[in-house]
């Protein structure tokens, strides 16, 4: 049985490659998703609390700043940490997650692409958009720069 498997993955490479990166895949979605302790995020699942937490922001003169992840995804997974130490530090920031997974409609409504994607929004409206984890450009999103 050993020769067998040793045999074939000697004479399809590139397939045992496939298999063991779907293989590291699945382990990886598996895995729990980030959380950070006393983290000021809001999780966003329908498009009413998407436009309620928009329009809160809006009453505050707050700059709300949308993740939009999925839970399978790696990027996602390095991004979130990050995204919750600056929810505690810049408090004049409204901070929202959705999962595109369990919201599909506000990611649809949002026109998202890609994972992650980040969006600022200003008195209710799209001012600047980042899609991948890019944490200097989300920075300058967070300061308003």
């Amino acid at each position: 049985m050993i020769d067998y498997i040793l045999n074939f993955i000697q004479s399809n490479p590139l397939l045992t490659c496939l298999a063991l990166f779907w293989i590291y895949r699945i382990y990886q979605s598996q895995k729990p998703f980030p959380k950070v302790e006393g983290s000021k995020v809001k999780s966003i699942s329908s498009m009413p609390e998407f436009e309620q937490a928009l329009l809160e922001g809006k009453k505050e003169g707050k700059r709300v700043l949308c993740d939009f992840y999925a839970t399978w995804c790696p990027p996602c997974k390095m991004a979130a940490p990050v995204y919750g130490g600056w929810s505690k530090e810049h408090t004049n920031v409204m901070f929202l997650k959705v999962n595109v997974d369990t919201a599909s409609d506000v990611a649809r409504h949002c026109e998202i692409k890609a994972m992650p994607t980040f969006k600022c929004y200003v008195d209710g409206k799209e001012t600047d958009t980042c899609q991948g984890w890019n944490q200097g450009k989300v920075l300058q999103m967070v300061k308003g720069e």
